[in-house]
């Protein structure tokens, strides 16, 4: 209820600063916010640093409904991604949390 009072009153979802956007869809993910996957799939194929997408796919990558997602979102992204933040991620889809 307070990420959603949070996001009503600084439009935080959607913000065009990715830093912000990668620690806020961060937080929500984290909380099981399922209603902010759409947001997170939006996030993941526009954003391509390795440190912004590595935690977002982390957080996603805890339940195994995340985890089907996260492999659904980075089918979509991976050519889009640098081939280091393409083996980072893909470490944490086979559940290795090593990197960043």
């Amino acid at each position: 209820e307070q990420l959603r009072q949070l996001d009503a009153r600084f439009k935080l979802t959607g913000t065009s600063n990715q830093i912000l956007g990668s620690s806020w869809l961060r937080l929500r993910l984290a909380a099981g916010d399922r209603s902010a996957w759409p947001a997170a799939e939006t996030y993941l194929l526009g954003a391509g640093r390795m440190r912004l997408i590595t935690p977002l796919y982390r957080a996603l990558a805890k339940t195994p409904e995340g985890l089907a997602f996260a492999k659904q979102v980075y089918a979509k992204a991976a050519p889009g991604y640098h081939p280091i933040a393409r083996e980072a991620v893909e470490r944490i889809l086979r559940g290795e949390q090593a990197g960043v």
